[in-house]
């Protein structure tokens, strides 16, 4: 029985190694052509990648590739939008803005330079504005303006000139004439569009300013601590003070607005540091003062012996051969008398003036005088 089973296992054996010998062997070069046509058709049957450049870099993109300019070095693993045709060898993260199409790397972060000047760091940054003297100013250098820097705080007047070497003078800066304690008189051509907080900061003897038309907005204390400021001038084009702009300001009593009382009440304003401006009275365009109030040297509501002792002070101090220290509109409202300058004959016109009216005179300065 045994011997039967080991048989018929040796017959079955030699059958299927008979069987085997008849198979062919394939040829080595057939495997290879075969292994090349199985690849190939596996990668007709993978999704087609678009190249609209045809000009492929050393690695794939990932998604979506979109380059109208075709000059690149490498990928992006993002979408990637270059209008400028000057793409970098690292890496754009998320999407990559240059108008200019002149860098040497791309940023980490969306990145717009208007300069077309980008270069290793992350973020371009405008390079510092040369400084110069102009007189007792400083002033910066741009390439198609000048600002204000700052002033000698020993200047009593300035005169802000509307262009320096060609270029328009458009603003003041921070804090350029901060801590100015003796200047007195301030004019500011219509060129300034743009005042800084804190520009007049601490200026303490100023007492009248007149912004321009053009001014948009007065920044945080911007006039804080002004503290004998008395009025101001403002143009229609103002929209909104920031925070503390008036705060100290315990002397402003008239604001001349060129815009309506409609246009004023639109103005935005903090009230923390500016409840002067609740306080002060509101010249409209309909009312505005007239260029002069002989007598008024401080502009505030009446004509006092405070009046006299400013111009008798004044006096005193370009008799010695100083300066003034009066504004151009104070030295004609000083000039009571007519004869083209200032003195004690003025001062005392303005005392009985005073006197008069405190005695309930009813007549106006200028009545008062033609009478005497």
């Amino acid at each position: 029985m045994k011997t039967t089973k080991i048989t018929s296992l040796l017959t079955a054996f030699a059958m299927f190694a008979g069987t085997a010998a008849m198979v062919p062997v394939m040829p080595e070069s057939e495997i290879v052509a075969s292994a090349v046509e199985s690849t190939e058709a596996a990668y007709d049957n993978q999704t087609e990648m678009e190249e609209p450049t045809g000009d492929w870099c050393e690695t794939e993109p990932a998604d979506e590739y979109e380059d109208p300019t075709s000059n690149c070095e490498q990928f992006p693993t993002e979408i990637y939008e270059d209008p400028t045709g000057d793409c970098c060898e690292t890496e754009a993260a998320e999407e990559y803005e240059d108008p200019t199409g002149n860098c040497e790397q791309f940023p980490t972060e969306i990145y717009e330079d208007p300069t077309g000047n980008c270069c290793e760091d992350d973020w371009y940054e405008e390079p510092e504005p040369e400084i110069l003297q102009y007189g007792l100013l400083s002033y910066n250098v741009y390439d198609d303006h000048i600002t204000i820097y700052s002033c000698n705080t020993s200047v009593k007047e300035v005169e802000i000139p509307a262009e320096i070497n060609g270029l328009p003078v458009t603003g003041i800066e921070q804090w350029a004439f901060n801590n100015c304690k003796k200047l007195t008189s301030v004019d500011i051509p219509d060129s300034v569009t743009h005042i800084g907080g804190g520009a007049f900061e601490n200026c303490v003897s100023l007492t009248f300013i007149e912004i321009p038309e053009g001014v948009e907005s007065l920044g945080e204390n911007t006039f804080a601590c002004c503290i004998n400021l008395v009025s101001i001038t403002l143009p229609k084009s103002i929209n909104h003070f920031g925070v503390c702009t008036f705060i100290g300001c315990t002397a402003l009593a008239n604001i001349y607005y060129a815009g309506t009382k409609v246009e004023w009440d639109e103005i935005s304003f903090y009230d923390y540091g500016n409840e002067v401006l609740l306080n002060a009275e509101i010249h409209y365009a309909s009312d505005n003062k007239p260029a002069v109030i002989p007598g008024n040297l401080n502009d505030d509501a009446s004509i006092d012996a405070t009046d006299a002792a400013l111009l008798l002070s004044a006096a005193a101090a370009a008799g010695a051969g100083g300066e003034s220290g009066l504004t151009a509109e104070q030295i004609k409202a000083a000039d009571l008398d007519g004869n083209g300058s200032f003195d004690a004959s003025d001062a005392s016109l303005i005392l009985m003036y005073a006197a008069y009216s405190g005695a309930g005179g009813e007549l106006g300065i200028t009545e008062f005088l033609a009478q005497l």
